[in-house]
């Protein structure tokens, strides 16, 4: 929460008077699961990155007219060292098993996350979404054919049971 709501405000905050104040540049925001709706386990991330779409299009609608362009992106499942650190109320934890297959299947490395920021900045497109239906199917096949999916070179899963017990 504080990371996609509190770090997306404050990195806007920060970039926009000196966008506006030379009247041009090109703000990004990162969207992500959940941003187009609710997602069963996914409670506090998908409603903070529907914070974030609902905060950069507003920005968007506040900035028309001014040179500076606020644009969305939602790069898909990106590795990082947040995503193989996975929080769960207790009783649930059984249930993030699967998440490193689908880590295996859909993942990206950061860098290809970022590749499509440039096509996205150069165009007049306001989003960018990269799981689409074929996208997820191609990945898939390829991230399979890589060998991603083996218990050898999965991405390392760290689940921390909240202690609801825990006083204070």
């Amino acid at each position: 929460m504080r990371t996609n709501i509190l770090g997306t405000f404050h990195g806007s905050r920060v970039a926009l008077p000196v966008f506006l104040g030379q009247g041009s540049g090109d703000l990004v925001n990162v969207y992500g699961r959940g941003d187009q709706g609710p997602v069963a386990l996914q409670n506090a991330y998908a409603s903070s990155k529907r914070w974030v779409r609902q905060f950069t299009e507003s920005l968007r609608l506040e900035t028309k007219g001014t040179g500076v362009r606020v644009h969305g992106i939602n790069p898909g499942l990106v590795m990082t060292d947040m995503l193989g650190h996975v929080t769960s109320q207790p009783g649930y934890e059984h249930r993030l098993g699967g998440l490193q297959v689908v880590v295996g299947l859909w993942g990206q490395t950061p860098d290809d996350a970022a590749r499509p920021l440039l096509d996205l900045v150069t165009s007049d497109a306001a989003e960018f979404r990269y799981l689409t239906k074929t996208t997820m199917v191609t990945r898939g096949v390829r991230n399979a054919l890589a060998g991603r999916l083996r218990r050898a070179k999965r991405m390392p899963l760290d689940v921390t049971v909240l202690d609801t017990n825990r006083k204070g």
